[in-house]
């Protein structure tokens, strides 16, 4: 059933008007069929209200969800762990309900006596009408109260309590304690602050202020947690995992009627036992009137306003509908995602044990560098290792069809990459160096469909070559072309481009080739571009005797491990180089050998734009886009575009990296002429070392990138500003942050192959050495799992927080 809004007014009407991207529904059918969690939810609902956390007395207010504080174990099936959410929090008992409807019926009847004027104003209206409570839910002093321990709010805190902490006794120390005072006092009424379902930092004295002692003589320094929380990250993950637990589904729309609808005014008010005072109701007095006739009352009403709090405005006029059951929800489970609250019923809904695997389609006989599917276009997007570019027809069908997608391939792309063989000599060369070349009329016949101009080979890559001790004409040929200048893409790595194998030719067998020293700069003393080849802490040899595997040893602990060619490929040229969306149906790349990043059309293949700001070859990229309008910010929960989104109300922020150590933060315009803005918004700093990969979440606004000399630096995308930096101490390769603030990076060496979680306060929360060398790594959509797969073709479902 539709939900109506209170009226005509603004926050109401947004409500109606509000579609969760990528569904038909408005916010509150999507919530109903469990389309979206209950926290997102319940933010939408603040944000629609009015609430902001831009302003301490309108601050976001979530409700009390657990009644169990006390208990070494919690068990999220049984009701009797959750509050009453039908009634207010300071209402929980039935004796509490009792009393404050006693107190509200003896001031109401004192109202109603003409001869007691203190309660009537020269009219005869009543001035303060009957409240069960003289107090507020949600208020300035509470918000700083709950958050004293992370700035900003600890300089607020002590700026509300005289520029000083307030009395020991009186602060936020422990949880059970609020939960109690919240419960008995009908004088503290507030329920929480969103921070309670995601912030472990507000629960630590990280800063370790001094806060003082009580009167026992406790030292008040972390929140006390209660026995089933090992940890202020243990509390916020079990304390969100109750926000979204079946029971919660069941019962939050009487919470919400509490709030935002029906029961905020009015007789459904009173008999919840839900009336305030009265100057907290949006409109209750008229500002502008009194501003106008009785400035000094003006002020002293808008100071109440603002440190007693306010109520939000009303956008539903009648019940709110409740949440459908998780059984009785069309329910197609995600391979790595969680079904919100499938484990908190008595008898859980069971995820499926098999999955069902489906043909496999050859796409080409090049290494697949890029998969990226478009489903507003219905398309599949690859790229292989020679840049050809495929767009094949890619739909989804009904769940019920096996298989559920059809699929065609691009048949031009397919014959460029099952070409004409290349000759003899070019082949042998080129399986040297572990890449299959095509022939000349193949290269040309394909130029139109690859994409960008030729990668320019790695600089791990290039030193594994030149420090080969079994071939030193190898060595000192690739040296020699190291140094010399790149007049044309013919001494550029392309596996689609026979002529580079003569000028590698050329290079080696000039006997005059030095036989050491590499490059440290990109440019010449003539100011053009080289080859950047700098040391490493490490010296790599390679041993590749002809068919045989290839073998890797460090001047550390060495290992053996078997590779193909094409494996070491793709070590150094994969996902990282390119990022496609769409809804602008646009492709971005980057490791081309002329240091660009290329905007190229998905729909005709064509060259639309190529920026050159690095000073070096663009080693990785992402892309991301953020709402301007609400609700949807364009991002799915895992921080991927969503690809139903309206592009007229999208920001889109392109990152890159590069050898030359800097990462760039560009603005994109997908439905202007030139997609990337020609000049960076930021030019970010810090890295003493290439940077090997990037990634970004505007919804958290922090850019995080990752150096070969195992530096993660984290900055701010909207000012650019540095936050923090976290040392690795191993090559990074792969980075991504989830929407929960968790960052998992990658670590690769010849013998280690390190996944390790940190928050964003630099706190590593897990390690886990992987055994073998990850070429791909993903956010799940919540956010919650990293989907992983590497050489031995076997893909990894981790919890991001644990690893495990």
């Amino acid at each position: 059933a539709p939900v109506l809004g209170a009226g005509d007014d603004l926050p109401s009407r947004l409500l109606r008007w509000s579609k969760v991207p990528g569904s038909s529904r408005n916010l509150t059918s999507a919530w109903v069929h469990r389309e979206i969690s209950n926290f997102d939810y319940l933010m939408a609902l603040n944000v629609i209200a009015g609430r902001s956390f831009n302003d301490l007395s309108q601050y976001p207010v979530f409700p009390w969800i657990l009644s169990n504080y006390e208990s070494a174990t919690l068990d999220l099936t049984d009701p009797k762990n959750f509050r009453d959410l039908r009634y207010p929090i300071g209402a929980q008992q039935e004796s509490k309900r009792k009393s404050v409807a006693d107190k509200f019926n003896e001031l109401a009847k004192m109202q109603s006596s003409q001869a007691d004027a203190l309660f009537h104003d020269d009219e005869g209206a009543p001035e303060m009408p009957a409240f069960h409570w003289g107090t507020h839910y949600s208020n300035a002093a509470f918000v700083a109260w709950y958050l004293l321990r992370v700035e900003p709010f600890t300089s607020l805190h002590i700026c509300v309590s005289d520029g000083k902490f307030d009395k020991p006794d009186r602060l936020f120390r422990s949880i059970e304690e609020t939960w109690k005072g919240a419960t008995t006092n009908a004088g503290d009424v507030k329920e929480l602050v969103p921070e309670l379902f995601y912030l472990p930092e507000m629960l630590r004295n990280s800063n370790g202020f001094q806060l003082g002692s009580s009167q026992a003589g406790e030292v008040i320094d972390d929140v006390i947690l209660p026995p089933w929380a090992d940890s202020p990250e243990a509390f916020i993950k079990i304390h969100r995992q109750a926000l979204e637990s079946e029971y919660v589904s069941e019962n939050l729309h009487h919470w919400i009627d509490l709030i935002f609808g029906y029961k905020q005014r009015g007789q459904a008010a009173q008999d919840a036992c839900n009336v305030y005072f009265h100057l907290t109701y949006e409109g209750a007095v008229d500002l502008k009137a009194l501003a106008r006739e009785k400035p000094a009352l003006y002020e002293t009403t808008l100071k109440q306003i603002q440190e007693f709090g306010s109520c939000p405005s009303v956008l539903f006029d009648g019940p709110h509908p409740q949440r459908r059951p998780l059984h009785d929800v069309e329910l197609v489970w995600p391979i790595a995602s969680v079904v919100p609250g499938a484990n908190t019923k008595r008898e859980p809904v069971q995820k499926p044990s098999r999955m069902l695997r489906f043909p496999t389609h050859k796409l080409g006989l090049q290494p697949i560098l890029f998969l990226e599917e478009l489903p507003a276009v219905e398309k599949l997007i690859t790229i292989d290792a020679a840049r050809i570019l495929g767009i094949h027809s890619f739909e989804a069908r009904s769940i019920d069809v096996h298989p559920p997608y059809r699929l065609k391939l691009d048949e031009e792309a397919l014959r460029f990459s099952l070409g004409a063989p290349p000759t003899s000599s070019s082949s042998s060369n080129a399986m040297t160096l572990g890449m299959s070349v095509g022939s000349a009329s193949i290269a040309a016949a394909c130029l139109d469909r690859q994409v960008g101009v030729p990668f320019a080979p790695s600089d791990a890559l290039m030193q594994k070559l030149v420090a080969t001790k079994q071939d030193p004409r190898m060595a000192a040929g690739l040296l020699r072309l190291s140094q010399q200048d790149l007049p044309d893409r013919s001494m550029s790595l392309d596996l689609a481009s026979p002529s580079y194998l003569p000028s590698l030719q050329r290079a080696v067998s000039d006997s005059s080739s030095p036989g050491g020293g590499l490059l440290d700069s990109p440019v010449a003393d003539d100011g053009t571009k080289r080859m950047s080849m700098r040391r490493r802490r490490r010296e790599f040899s390679w041993s590749p005797p002809a068919g045989a595997p290839l073998k890797f040893t460090t001047s550390g602990p060495s290992e053996s491990r078997k590779s193909t060619r094409a494996e070491m490929f793709q070590t150094f040229f994969g996902p990282q180089l390119f990022a496609a969306d769409a809804a602008s149906k646009l492709l971005f790349s980057c490791g081309h050998w002329d240091c660009s990043v290329r905007a190229t059309s998905l729909e005709t293949g064509r060259a639309l734009q190529t920026v050159v700001k690095h000073k070096d070859v663009v080693t990785c990229l992402a892309l991301r886009s953020h709402g301007v309008g609400f609700p949807g910010d364009g991002i799915g929960l895992g921080g991927n575009p969503n690809p139903h989104r309206n592009l007229a109300g999208q920001r889109y922020f392109l990152v890159t990296g590069s050898r030359d150590s800097t990462v760039g933060v560009w603005k994109v315009t997908p439905a202007g002429g030139l997609p990337i803005d020609p000049e960076p918004m930021h030019m970010l700093f810090g890295h003493d070392d290439a940077v090997q990969c990037v990634t970004l979440n505007p919804r958290m606004d922090i850019v995080v990138s990752g150096s070969n000399d195992g530096t993660i630096i984290l900055h701010e995308l909207a000012s650019g500003s540095y936050i923090r930096s976290i040392q690795v101490g191993l090559p990074l390769d792969k980075v991504c942050i989830s929407n929960a603030g968790y960052i998992t990076a990658y670590a690769a060496t010849a013998v280690n192959n390190i996944l390790l979680t940190f928050d964003l306060c630099g706190r590593t929360r897990a390690t886990k050495d992987c055994g073998e060398r990850l070429n791909c790594m993903v956010l799940s959509e919540d956010g919650r799992v990293l989907v992983a797969g590497g050489r031995k073709g076997v893909v990894y479902f981790l919890w991001i927080d644990s690893l495990e």
